[in-house]
């Protein structure tokens, strides 16, 4: 019977563990905190020595060393940038386009108040000169 990998990396890391609490002197060891954190800061798996590896610098680290998924990465971050463009793009074509609606709506109204202006006037005028008229026919 043949055990996979990932039941190998399971029973390995259980070793670890079980390993740890035999050194610490056990899961209620108050010291146990001050061990991880240790650990963590000094400890060879773990990055540079003094400083805590964050999730982000183990993504990162994992990413970079990985061509094919930096490459994915990069066209994550490139799709995201023209996604970004794309919205800033269309918010500024949205609000261009409404201030040349509110540009139309303010030349309609002076488009009707001219036609208004030039009917009274017209109407006044063709007053006056029928008025001529008559005057210049009697």
């Amino acid at each position: 019977m043949s055990v996979s990998s990932r039941e190998q990396e399971q029973l390995s890391l259980e070793s670890r563990i079980q390993a740890f609490y035999r050194q610490s002197g056990g899961p209620g060891n108050p010291q146990i905190q001050k061990i991880l954190q240790n650990h963590l800061l000094y400890g060879k798996d773990h990055g540079r020595s003094g400083y805590r590896e964050t999730l982000e610098d183990a993504f990162i680290d994992a990413v970079s060393k990985d061509h094919s998924m930096l490459l994915l990465f990069q066209r994550l971050i490139s799709w995201r940038q023209k996604r970004s463009v794309q919205r800033t793009l269309s918010t500024e074509w949205q609000q261009s386009l409404f201030q040349v609606q509110q540009e139309v709506r303010q030349l309609r109204e002076q488009i009707s108040q001219l036609e208004q202006t030039v009917l009274q006037n017209l109407s006044s005028d063709d007053a006056q000169t029928r008025s001529a008229d008559q005057a210049f026919s009697k």
